[in-house]
Order: C-alpha cells, then structure tokens, then sequence
C-alpha cells in the first residue's frame, strides 16, 4: 500500500482569543526569564557565548515531525537528562501547501517539545542572524530547548519540488542542478549549498555541539526515503565534519526503518506518543489518534527508532582513491541494463564489449551529460583520473571537472580505447566534484565512463599497464568486505557452484515435492542492488555466491533482524524449507525464524557456512507468506544473505495420458529476460501460435541483447512425466539457437543441437523422466545473433496406447497474417545504437519511416558488437507488427470481484504532481518499478470512508498506452478502474473528473494488482 501524496491543506480557522492575565503575566516573566536562558546557555551567535557554552544535542532534521518520529526516544533521553536540545529544521515541510500549513506546523513540534520537557508550552519566538542568514528560533521557557526554522522548500518524496517553489529542491541544491534555494516564508533569505553547511556549522558551534542527530547520511536517492532526509544529513555531515569535527554524528534511518523491527516499547513508546500526539492536532494532514494512525501506518515510525548505520556500511575517508567513498548522481543512466552511474566508481574498469555492467552509461545521451561524486566531509584531493567507455564508437572528446567551491578545470580528449586520462591541478579541499561531458566523437550515441578515480594530494594513482580488459575480474562486492585477503576471481561464463554446495540447478528431494518459491513474489528488509546482490537472486535456481558468482546471490549489509520473504497470490501448502546460505566463508546464518501467514513459526538452526542446503521440515501448512528471518550470525559476519531458498510442497505426479500430449501451455514460464515493451514475453513461447518476425513478432520470445547463457523455464504445479521437446527459434534469418542443455528438476540434463533457423520444429528425444520443470539454457549461438529467443516450446507426455507417439502438428511457415497491422511508427526498444554498416535482409519489409526507440532499450546503451548482425533486434528495426499503436487508448473493463495478486505499489517508487486546480483535475501520483510488472487493477482506498470525490481517472503506462474509463467506487468509498492487463514499469494514476473537489487525501492509499 502507498500513502498518496495529493494532501492539500484544509483551511481550518484557528481563533485566537485573548489571554486570562495570569498568563499574560506568566509570559511577560517567561519573556524576561528566556533571555536570561539565552544568554546564559549562548545561544545568540555571540562569539563570546559560544566559548562559554555548555555541551549542546544538536538536532537537524529535514521536516517538523521528523524527529518525532525517527529520532525519539533518543531526543527525550536527552530532555530527561537536562541536556541542552537545539533542533534546527532545514525545510517548512511546506509540501507545497502554503505557510498556513507549515507555520502550524511548527506550533505543532512547540507543543511536542513542550510535552517532553513537561513544561508549559510557552516559548519566545524571535528572528536571529546566524552567518549572516535570518532564522526564526523559539525558545522553551525555563528550559534549555531551542527550536531554529531556516523554512526552505519542502523538495516532495522524489525531490523534484513543488509547484509553489518552482520545482526547487535540497536535493537539486546537493547535487548541483539549482545553485540556490530561497525560503517558503518570512524572512527571506537565499542559501547556496555552501553557505547552507555553513550556517548549519555555526548554529553546531554556537551551540558547542557534542552530539549531532540527523537523518539517515549514509542512504542514497533510491532507496524509499524522502529527499529531503537524504539531503538534510548529508548536508549535516558535512558542516559537523568541518565546523564541529570532535561532534558525535548519528544518523537515523527516515521510513525504510519500518522494514526493521519495532524496538520502542514501554514507557519510552509512551512518551513518544504523548509527544506525537500533542503534535498532530496542528497538522491538518496527520492522523490524530493512534487508532487512526495504525490504520494508515504511521504507528510504525512511532514504534521504532533504528540508526543508519544498522541498513548502510560508514565508508570513512582513507588516503588514496576516494571516489569509492562518495554518493554518485549523474544526468541520467541506463539503470535498466546495468550500467548505472556507481558502476563508474566500483574499480572495475572495463565496459562493453567487455562486462557492460562494469561501466556507467547514459540514457543515450551526449554533451552535456555529467557525473558527480558527493562526500560527507571535505576531501584533500589534486588528481582525478578518467576512463572512457571502451568501445570504439562512445567517445568524450571534451570535458570539464567542476568542484565544491565553484573552481573549475579542463579535461581533454579521452582516450578512446578506455586507458586512464590523467587530470591534475593544484591542491584543493572539496566535499563534491562533477564531471561534464563538454565534447563527444561523432559515433557517440551514449556517453558515459568505465570509471572515475579522484585522488587525495600526496597519493600516487595506480593505472593498469593494459588498457582494458575484455574479461575483468568479478567486482570486489562491498557485501564482503571481512574477506579482504581472498582474491577476486573472474567472473565464469557458467556459475561456478562454491564447493560444498548442491549444483546451481536445485535438486528435488527424494520425496514427491516441487519448489514453488520460483512462482513467488520477493521482498527484503535490505539488498545490495549494486552489485546485483538482490532478493530476486534467492529464488533464481542458481546456487551460488561469493566467492564464485557473487550476482547468483542475496546479500543485505546487517545481521540480526535481516529478513527476506516469499508472497504467492493464492494459498500454497508447505512441509518443508531448503535453505542455502553465502558461500563465502565469513558470512554466516547461525540461526533463524520462518514466520508464516497464519502466525505460525518454525526455527532453523545454523545453516552451513560454506553453502550447502539445510532442510528444515515441518507439518505441512497452507500459507500465502514465508519469512525467513535472521535471529543469528557468525563473528565475522558483516552482510548477511542467501545463496538460494526453496520452498516445498507435496504434490501428486500428473497421469501421463494414452496419446503423447503437450503440456507445456499448463507450465508457468519464466526466462532470464524478455522485451515486454513490443510483446514478446516468455508466455508467447506457450501460446499455441508458431511465428514471430519477419511474421507476427508479438507471437515469440525474445530476450534482448541475449546470447549464450539466456534461458527458459517451463514449472508445472504437479509434475509430468515427459520423453521429448520440440523447439522452434525465432524464424528471421539471423537470430539463431546453435546449441543449448535442457535442465530437469532432478538435475539431469540433455543436450540441444542447432535448431532450424527458419522457425520450423526441431525435436529433441530423450528417456521417459518425472520432473517438475524443464529449463531450456542456450549454450551457442549464430554470429548474426542480436537477441536470442523461441517462436514456441512443446514439452511432450510419451505415450502410453498402442499408437505411435505422434508428431506435433505445427506450421513449418509461421502462420501470419495477411494485412498485419502496422503503425505508422513502430517503437524500436531493443538496440539503441545501429551498426555503421548494417547487414539487412534480402527481401525485408520496412516501414517508409522507421521508428526511434521511445522506450528504454533492451540491449545495453552501447556499441553494437564489432560484427553488427543482420537481424532485427527483439523490436525489429526493419518491420515491426504491433497489435496497437504506440498510445493507444483501451477502455476501462467491468469490474471483478477481487483482485488478483499482491498489492504492487509497496515495490514500486513514488512521485506526484499538483494538478492546475489545487489537487483537483490534473492531479497525478506515478510508481515506477525496476523492473517488469503486470498490472491490471488500479484500487485508491479511502481511509476516512467519507469519500475522495474521484469521479474519472487515466491511467498511464511506460510505453504510452492510457486507460480512460470511469472510475467505480463502493460503499466504503474505495474507487477501483480495472482494465486488461499487461506489463509496465511504471503506472501514473491522473484525476481526470472530480465530484466538487478532491478530498480525504491525508487518509487515501493506492494499491495495484495484476488483475
């Protein structure tokens, strides 16, 4: 569930009537008594007073409320304890809703702080110079408590501004893309980056700071928090790291905390509420019982508090090569292969046509396109080493490294083929530098780098002796970072099983079982997305990990609490678990906790350190969850994960039939990729139609850019009994199975020779086995081959009658249809960069004007291959044969009953957008997944059962495609538009009909399902 962020203010008329006289007395005396405080604790910025100071809590924080909820109890042990508590929030928390909203906002943390001092809320408001910057401070009366609003723009979730400050943002101010920020309200005042760390320095000093309590500095951008918090510590960190070096930092994970365990109990949970709750009345978009924020979820901020150092690995500053210790932002990156801007950072330096995933690569971009690194304290540094990405045809011929404090210098040409690019300069200390591609080769599609090196003064780089290695060795993942000593291996084509552990295709155990984990959703508290150390990786059938194939793997940074869980959309019935855990000698699962959806636990015991499966049994149980959580590690354990986990469940052999039958239609298909975007998914290969391209290329499977080592699986809910496959590759001339294995779940294989290049049957017999899946991994390919794939998959029962097995019936000639339906411009996703000198097919059919890829493509953003192929990629470049256009508009359908599948919206980012009638019409809010997801049902749930007021919304896909149909909402005011399903990355939601205006926001969620 996602809370939406359409929340505008309600205008809520607050009376202010006059005082009794003995509370106009009382802050007549309170005014007097707080400059005695002030001047006493030297909290006016006085020079002299800060030397006199006592030792000083700093608090910094993004929001008002933030360290309600993400630094308490820390921040009311401190109040007990007679600290002296500055708090300094950076932002309004505006959210674009006006200063009614935010001031009541601060009235809200007064009267929070006033109830954790157990004070009266009584406190002296004035405006005070700090670095030469007005600040609004309130002071408690009698109290050593402070409160400092600098009131910047609240930045939204994804830190792309609101409306009412023009789409500024901290984060654009962190990374570069504003140069300044000026404030939502009175006084106005303008911050640089720079003299924004410098005013939050001096308020450190005049403060005397001996403890600075922030937000989560060492998260990035991406990882489910708010913006501002990531840009508020980080800005933190640096002015604590330069102003008030002997400080003590904590940082405090914002709302990732929730998927760690609730820890505030007790009279601390007590107090904690009392504080919120004496908050939320000003804040006309909080829950304002604790019943009410159960309902939506706050109550779990409430019942955590969890540091950033618990999810995140510190990487201190050591002489040498600091890029590796810094945040990486760029212009853009083609995160959807890999080659994302750390990769530029990771001390691999290679790229395509090396290891694509080593380098960072633009979205098809050019001049213009930068890259920066980012440090949490200032760096010493007077070399920056570059490395061109090293095909021949992406080039930066210009540049120029911009630093911190605003100096700049000029790097030329890169050498083409990747060797360093050395750029010195004098000495400077910076906490930023950015690269910007100023210049490129006349080849370059997508600029980009295969790594950046930045070296303090005095350090001597280190380049290679070669240029660039067509096979680096595995990146040294930061998951295992207790095992510095072993050496990285290369990377193996083929996974290389660690010793000890079962091979990389899972056996079934020797009782009638099939593992259903393959058709389960994944989810973890934490994963390392990097180094592709993802949750996905627990249930890829491959049984592996550091120190062999470290991306076959599950890694999070932790230890206890770490969880990771299997979702099935209908109820499956388990008896047994196998659990495999990292191979790597270091990092071990010493004990844990299975969790099941009726509340029921099963504990596992130690599992072996070196890989090998550990069977945990139990009486057999439906449930639609498992949760495998780690409850203990061994001593040198510093990222905990799993190399593989099966679930288990009995199931009967299905009867082979009398007459040899097909049954790979009843199997769910799987495949190590695919090119949803022009329809040809793994299903297509089951669908009865044998063709594809030049014919109907929404019949076929295509993986783009796949070659040697794609795959695809066939999983049957009971096992079959089978005696042969039949296969038919994709029939264009150029794409080309030569040879691949088939792969049963008992771990047996059979070889497949060349299959027939013109799409017809080709038959592969083997001796009659029972098996619960059937994988087909290819092992060959043609020289011409772009993107591997199938027209259809057969998986025959033998048979058991007196006639001979017969020969599946299928069409030599893909069957295609006469007129094939073509829009006047095709999307082209799948190779983004055409070869210079292109080989086409004899006789192709091409489309007078064809089309540039409007989707991201399939294959990696880089040169073609030295030998460009002939044939069209996934998404043909010459003839393409979509079934709609590339914005079509499909009517909304009846509505079912129920939906189908796990609510999506959880996995998924989130932003939003204001529409042009204050949250009315036009209002939008989008989530985008990393990958693949389909979606049929669009729900937005109501909280307050009084109504949103929705009457027409349009839902919006990744390739385009709009769903315009009238929204139906219940008795409970949940408003539902179900349309057919299919496959997306992203899904925006826009109100296009309203009943008066949009209402209820603060209590509405959104939720997806497949259907």
């Amino acid at each position: 569930m996602t809370q939406l962020a359409l929340t505008p203010p309600p205008t809520e008329p607050r009376g202010i009537g006059r005082a009794p006289r003995a509370l106009r007395s009382a802050a007549a005396v309170c005014v007097l008594a707080v400059v005695a405080v002030l001047a006493g604790f030297g909290l006016s910025a006085t020079p002299a007073a800060a030397a006199t100071a006592p030792a000083c809590t700093v608090v910094v924080v993004a929001h008002p409320d933030d360290d309600l909820f993400f630094q308490n109890p820390a921040i009311l042990a401190d109040i007990k304890a007679g600290k002296c508590v500055s708090t300094v929030y950076v932002t309004s928390g505006d959210a674009g809703m006006g200063t009614t909203y935010s001031r009541d906002r601060e009235k809200g943390v007064r009267a929070a702080y006033a109830t954790m001092a157990g004070l009266p809320n009584l406190w002296v408001t004035t405006t005070t110079t700090v670095n030469g910057k007005s600040v609004t401070r309130s002071s408690l009366f009698l109290s050593k408590i402070t409160l400092t609003f600098l009131r910047l723009p609240d930045g939204n979730p994804d830190g792309a501004g609101t409306t009412t400050s023009g789409g500024t943002s901290l984060q654009k101010l962190y990374t570069g893309e504003v140069t300044s920020l000026t404030t939502v309200d009175t006084p106005r005042q303008t911050y640089t980056a720079s003299s924004l760390v410098a005013t939050l320095g001096a308020l450190m000093s005049s403060a005397n700071a001996a403890t600075v309590r922030t937000l989560d500095h060492l998260g990035d951008y991406d990882q489910g928090d708010h913006s501002d918090h990531i840009s508020v510590a980080r800005f933190t960190s640096i002015a604590r790291a330069t102003y008030a070096p002997k400080a003590t930092l904590v940082g405090y994970l914002g709302y990732p905390g929730t998927a760690l365990s609730a820890n505030v109990t007790g009279k601390d949970l007590t107090a904690k509420q009392n504080a919120f709750l004496a908050y939320a009345p000003f804040d006309a978009s909080m829950c304002k019982t604790l019943a009410a924020c159960a309902a939506r979820g706050d109550s779990a901020w409430l019942a955590r508090q969890h540091l950033a150092t618990e999810v995140h690995t510190e990487k201190p500053i050591v002489p040498g090569n600091v890029a590796r210790m810094a945040a990486v932002t760029s212009s853009s990156n083609a995160w959807f292969l890999g080659q994302e801007d750390d990769n530029a950072v990771d001390g691999v330096i290679d790229g395509f046509p090396g290891d694509s995933s080593a380098e960072w690569a633009t979205d098809g971009k050019g001049a213009g396109s930068w890259l920066q690194l980012n440090w949490l304290e200032p760096v010493q540094i007077d070399t920056v080493t570059l490395y061109d990405r090293p095909n021949a045809n992406d080039w930066v011929s210009g540049g120029t490294l911009t630093f911190s404090d605003g100096s700049t210098v000029a790097v030329p040409a890169l050498d083409n083929g990747g060797p360093a690019t050395v750029v010195t300069f004098p000495a400077r200390a910076v906490t930023s530098v950015r690269f910007t591609v100023t210049a490129v080769g006349p080849a370059t599609t997508s600029v980009g780098l295969a790594e950046m090196q930045v070296w303090t003064s005095g350090s001597v780089p280190t380049t290679p002796d070669a240029p660039v290695t067509t096979t680096p060795a595995t990146p040294t993942t930061p998951t295992t970072p207790t095992t510095p000593t072993t050496p990285t291996p290369t990377t193996p084509t083929t996974p290389t099983a660690p010793t000890g552990t079962t091979p990389t295709t899972p056996v079934d155990p020797t009782v009638t079982t099939g593992n259903v984990a393959v058709a389960a959703s994944v989810t973890a508290s934490a994963e390392n997305r990097a180094d592709g150390q993802t949750a996905g990786k627990v249930v890829d059938g491959v049984v592996d990990g550091y120190p062999g194939n470290h991306t076959a793997e599950w890694a999070a940074a932790g230890g206890t609490g770490t969880w990771v869980q299997l979702d099935w959309t209908t109820p499956t019935t388990l008896d047994h678990v196998v659990l495999h855990d990292r191979p790597n000698g270091s990092d071990w699962v010493t004990g844990g906790t299975l969790t099941f959806s009726d509340g029921s636990t099963v504990a596992v015991p130690a599992l072996a350190n070196a890989g090998g499966a550990v069977a945990v049994p139990f009486t057999a149980r439906a449930t639609t969850s498992l949760r495998f959580t780690v409850t203990g590690v061994g001593p040198d354990t510093g990222n905990v994960g799993l190399a593989e986990l099966q679930a288990w469940t009995a199931v009967p052999v299905a009867p082979v039939p009398a007459v040899a039958t097909d049954v790979a239609a009843t199997a769910t298909v799987t495949a190590s990729a695919e090119n949803p975007a022009d329809g040809q998914t793994a299903v297509k290969t089951v669908d009865g139609t044998v063709d594809g391209y030049p014919g109907n290329h929404t019949a076929e499977w295509a993986a783009p850019g796949g070659g040697a080592g794609t795959w695809l699986q066939l999983t049957w809910a009971e096992r079959v009994t089978l005696d042969h496959v039949v296969l038919h590759d994709r029939p264009n001339g150029s794409d080309q199975i030569t040879s691949g294995t088939l792969t049963f779940s008992d771990g047996s294989t059979v070889p497949v020779g060349a299959l027939a290049n013109d799409g017809s049957a080709t038959r592969v017999d083997f001796s009659s086995r029972v098996t619960g899946s059937v994988r087909l991994t290819v092992t060959g390919v043609s020289s011409t081959t772009g993107n591997v794939g199938l027209a259809e998959i057969e998986a025959w029962t033998p048979s058991t009658g007196t006639s001979a097995t017969p020969t599946p019936t299928t069409p030599s000639t893909p069957t295609t249809p006469s007129t094939p339906t073509t829009p006047s411009t095709p999307t082209t996703p799948s190779t983004p960069t055409t070869p210079s000198t292109p080989t086409t097919p004899s006789t192709p059919t091409t489309p007078s004007t064809p089309a540039t890829p409007t989707t991201p493509p399939a294959a990696p953003t880089t040169t073609p291959p030295a030998a460009p192929t002939t044939t069209p990629p996934a998404a043909p470049t010459t003839t393409t044969t979509p079934t709609t256009p590339s914005s079509p508009t499909t009517p909304a359908t009846t509505v079912p009953s129920t939906p189908v599948g796990p609510d999506l919206a959880p996995g998924a980012t989130v932003t939003g957008a204001v529409g042009p009638q204050a949250n009315g019409v036009g209002s939008w809010i989008q989530l985008g997944w990393a990958k693949s997801v389909q979606v049929g049902r669009v729900v937005l749930v109501d909280g307050s059962r009084a109504g949103l007021g929705i009457t027409g919304a349009v839902v919006t896909l990744s390739d385009g495609t709009t769903i315009d149909g009238t929204v139906t909402v219940d008795a409970a005011g949940t408003a539902s538009l179900v349309f057919a399903p299919r496959a997306t990355t992203s899904l925006r939601v826009t109100v296009t009909g309203v009943d008066g205006t949009l209402r209820n926001y603060a209590t509405a969620s959104l939720k997806v399902y497949a259907g």
